[in-house]
């Protein structure tokens, strides 16, 4: 299952969603659902689904999350604003099945005030700072518990690319169990000393 938020043409009736065109084509397989303020109901079809809905209702979106049910692929070509790529994200990404994949496209607003975003790169204001914040997680096998605390909310991510544009997020594959890290802080002898012992009884 797929998700587009953002399907195009804006008030314009019968033009959008040449992006849903090109995922039908290349996903035969897949049912496909997509969200745009407008409505754009004539790109129905037995394995297309339109949705209305703005994307700064959050109750709305959420709601819209929980008849969707868990998803494969996730798009946000949307409002492209800071605080709906936030919002979208932490609403749809709990939905993403293992090995899932999230992208958000057009990242400009982000730097520019506005668009809602911020040239001094808040955490609260800039998508790329939001998600930066989580980078780590990628390694949470290895955090301590007070880290993986911090973190916890997307324990699941498995890799992170930020490109010019455009950020990918793929959750991991298998969930990991959480636990603190009996290595972190022992000196190099004493690390040398454990891993040694755990590859012996390993041969």
């Amino acid at each position: 299952k797929i998700l587009e938020i953002g399907i195009g043409g804006h008030q314009h009736e019968y033009i959008g969603g040449e992006t849903l065109r090109g995922l039908k084509f290349f996903f035969k397989n897949a049912y496909i659902y997509a969200i745009d303020i407008m409505e754009k109901s004539f790109l129905d079809s037995r394995s297309v689904k339109t949705l209305i809905c703005n994307e700064g209702d959050k109750s709305k979106m959420s709601e819209i999350s929980n008849q969707i049910g868990n998803l494969d692929l996730i798009i946000d070509d949307g409002s492209h604003l800071p605080k709906n790529q936030i919002s979208n994200f932490e609403i749809f990404f709990e939905k993403l099945n293992d090995g899932g994949v999230y992208i958000i496209e057009d990242l400009w607003y982000s730097y520019l005030s506005g668009g809602g975003g911020d040239p001094k790169l808040s955490y609260q204001k800039n998508i790329v700072s939001y998600l930066s914040f989580y980078i780590h997680n990628t390694q949470s096998d290895m955090l301590i518990k007070e880290e993986m605390e911090k973190i916890i909310k997307y324990k699941n991510i498995g890799r992170i690319f930020f490109l010019n544009e455009g950020i990918i997020i793929q959750k991991k594959i298998k969930s990991e169990k959480v636990m603190s890290n009996d290595y972190a802080y022992l000196s190099l002898e004493e690390l040398s000393k454990k891993t040694t012992r755990k590859q012996d009884k390993i041969l």
